[in-house]
């Protein structure tokens, strides 16, 4: 199942990566394996089925970021992914990918939120259970009222036949006495 936001990033084929940049393709091919080697597999660029690379508004930005950086301070494209890819955060000081208190403030975040959920899911839980339970009531309330209408109809057919069995027998008594 694609993640929506999958769905919603545009690709560009590096031909008009290149064209944007003003490079050549083979240029921008060779940096492109340069970043995928300094960001030691954190960043990747998607690829088509072709095999040829596809690039993203933010891949076409950190490029672009890259050269800048590079013609500004005169430094070598390796120089410059590494400065970048620190800035962005994505390789540390060190040039590692990212550290342990990184990844386990990024864990504590993770633990902090998926303890958030299950609050909510348990929250959520009680909710359905005392519907559940009203529900029951509801159901037993019904019957018995059901019931209870059942012997109030019956019993108001019998007094109705009681009713007319008066009235006819008294129709019956005055017939007899007038012969």
């Amino acid at each position: 199942m694609k993640d929506i936001s999958e769905e919603i990033t545009s690709y560009q084929s590096a031909k008009d990566v290149a064209k944007a940049l003003r490079i050549k393709p083979v240029t921008l091919k060779k940096y492109s394996l340069l970043i995928e080697k300094v960001s030691k597999g954190n960043v990747t660029f998607e690829r088509s089925e072709d095999k040829s690379r596809l690039y993203t508004a933010t891949d076409v930005t950190l490029i672009h970021s890259t050269l800048d950086t590079r013609n500004q301070n005169n430094l070598s494209y390796e120089k410059a992914v590494e400065s970048i890819l620190k800035e962005e955060a994505i390789l540390d000081a060190t040039g590692d990918t990212p550290t342990v208190a990184l990844k386990a403030t990024l864990n504590n975040d993770l633990n902090v939120t998926a303890n958030a959920l299950f609050a909510v899911m348990n929250e959520q839980n009680a909710q359905i259970d005392q519907l559940i339970k009203t529900n029951n009531e509801l159901v037993e309330s019904n019957k018995k009222l059901s019931n209870d209408m059942r012997e109030f109809f019956e019993e108001k057919k019998a007094l109705e036949e009681v009713k007319e069995n008066s009235i006819k027998k008294k129709w019956w008594f005055f017939q007899k006495i007038d012969i």
